[in-house]
């Protein structure tokens, strides 16, 4: 388990569904942040135990860009985009949104079950494709 920033007023636990799955949790996928109506869990650690009560949610598939960074690429904040992988496991990921904020700098966020069934590495290049109006 990895404690990521930035501080946030509700605790939230992202997961994979593979994790969700092994850990017997129907977590929704969500936005971060969105976690009314989520599942709670159990942490367990060697500082002790935590219950969280709600929270547990697989994070949607994001891009993080700033005001600079959407007008370079023609996109705005909520918009959904699709994302074109190369590789041996090449393919077009879609259903991501695109999240802009002067405090962000450009970073796709994806899942360990999405960056796998893609054999994506660490810090590889992807293009964006805007969706079409309509599709």
């Amino acid at each position: 388990m990895r404690i990521l920033g930035p501080e946030r007023p509700d605790t939230q636990i992202e997961v994979a569904y593979s994790d969700a799955r092994k850990l017997g949790v129907k977590a929704p996928v969500r936005a971060s942040g969105d976690i009314e109506g989520t599942p709670g869990i159990c942490l367990s650690g060697p500082a002790g135990i935590v219950n969280v009560e709600k929270g547990v949610i697989i994070a949607d598939r994001h891009i993080h860009m700033t005001p600079e960074d959407a007008a370079r690429f023609g996109v705005s904040d909520g918009e959904l985009v699709a994302v074109k992988i190369e590789g041996v496991k090449s393919g077009i990921m879609e259903n991501v949104i695109i999240r802009v904020s002067d405090r962000y700098r450009l970073d796709f966020h994806i899942d360990t079950d999405d960056g796998n069934a893609f054999m994506m590495s660490q810090g590889q290049e992807v293009t964006l494709i805007k969706k079409q109006d309509g599709q």
